[in-house]
């Protein structure tokens, strides 16, 4: 926030078409994912596979030569 001596505008802030069009979507966005989240956990868990237990670590693929 900026404190100064000057009066502000007596103008309000004016936002162009596209600027209103992309906060609508941002919104919307975030009110779908909020209420509904469980498609979109899915898919991160589709697109980032975890890692599991059963596989076997790189250092253990290593030849330690004392055969």
């Amino acid at each position: 926030m900026y404190l100064g001596d000057r009066v502000a505008d007596a103008q309000p802030l004016t936002m162009s078409p596209a600027l209103k069009t992309a906060m609508v979507a941002a919104l919307v966005g975030i009110i779908v994912i909020g209420i509904y989240p469980q498609p979109f956990i899915v898919l991160a868990q589709k697109l980032i596979p975890a890692t599991t237990a059963t596989t076997t670590p790189a250092a253990s693929k290593i030849p330690t030569g004392s055969q």
